[in-house]
């Protein structure tokens, strides 16, 4: 089982999904794992927020957005690696008045990995459960390879997108300059007549 999820995975990075990777990604994820809701959160450094990008399972308590340093999010940004417990809280989480995450209300477990391109946060990916057993050593390691085969088919994907926006400029200059070319020979007509 654990093989199998990687290569679906990687096939599903690989195809053409789109805007819908990270949606077709949570929905494969959540069932091989047994979680009752996997969200896709997509960090943004100019607001300091996660949004919530793309989302299955059960959406009760879904919280749309995070800030930098709120939630089970904000914990896999401050530590860039896995947080995977049992409980409310994880071990080390901030302490206050108020809950460490509403997210989290109904559910006995979670797991939230970063997703991390280069040295860049792109988001996390937040898995929730309602019953309170936790994810075995082997479930964690296979967990985290089929999150960095994730973490690839999105960066592959954007890039892809950003070519396809590029090409579309450059053929829209190119087309520009086309029609300059023409009514410079235009103008150039005209002057000789002239």
């Amino acid at each position: 089982m654990e093989y199998d999820i990687i290569e679906k995975v990687a096939e599903v990075a690989a195809g053409n999904h789109g805007d819908e990777l990270p949606e077709v990604a949570a929905r494969l994820l959540m069932d091989a794992f047994s979680f009752d809701f996997c969200g896709v959160y997509t960090w943004n450094d100019e607001t300091g927020l996660f949004k919530l990008r793309a989302s299955c399972g059960d959406e009760s308590n879904c919280v749309h957005r995070y800030s930098g340093d709120e939630g089970v999010p904000g914990l896999v940004r401050e530590r860039m690696a896995p947080v995977v417990f049992a409980g409310h809280a994880p071990p080390g989480a901030p302490r206050t008045g108020v809950p460490f995450d509403c997210g989290l209300d109904g559910f006995g477990s979670a797991a939230a990995y970063p997703l991390i391109g280069g040295a860049a946060l792109w988001g996390a990916l937040y898995f929730k459960s309602r019953r309170a057993a936790g994810l075995d050593r082997q479930q964690r390691r296979t967990l985290e390879v089929a999150v960095k085969t994730l973490v690839a088919g999105l960066i592959c994907s954007d890039l892809r997108g950003r070519f396809i926006a590029a090409r579309r400029d450059v053929l829209d200059i190119q087309a520009r300059l086309a029609e300059s070319e023409k009514l410079l020979a235009l103008v150039d007509m005209a002057s000789t007549l002239a």
